[in-house]
């Protein structure tokens, strides 16, 4: 049990001294949630098509949609507050999708803005 407890300790160093730490929270429908720096990504129980147009439906809402491609599951906007905005969604397996939403302005981190995206796509799906 001891050295289990060193593992985790060594594992988490590893983690934070990366500078690339992910965290993993929440136990959401397919498994919880990952934060970084500048994102959020978490898996749903919910078809690639209802995401694609659910995100597309939010970000018409919150900014200006730069670019966009079904095909390889890309979102790129910009919000009224300059905050680049870049989703992408991919297939797990055909009722689940893959859902990642990173902010930046600059080069700057905005997690809370990914965040507060993240979450209006995921209260609609």
């Amino acid at each position: 049990m001891r050295y289990l407890g060193v593992g985790v300790a060594v594992l988490g160093m590893v983690f934070f001294l990366s500078g690339c730490a992910a965290l993993l929270i929440g136990a959401g429908a397919a498994g919880g949630y990952a934060l970084s720096a500048d994102s959020i990504q978490g898996n749903f129980d919910s078809d690639f098509d209802t995401v694609w147009f659910k995100s597309i439906e939010v970000m018409e809402e919150v900014g200006q949609i730069i670019f966009e491609d079904e095909k390889s599951g890309i979102i790129r906007a910009k919000t009224s507050k300059q905050i680049d905005i870049t989703i992408t969604l991919g297939r797990v397996t055909e009722n689940t999708t893959s859902l990642t939403v990173k902010a930046k302005k600059n080069v700057l981190p905005k997690r809370k803005d990914a965040q507060k995206i993240f979450s209006a796509i995921i209260r609609r799906i």
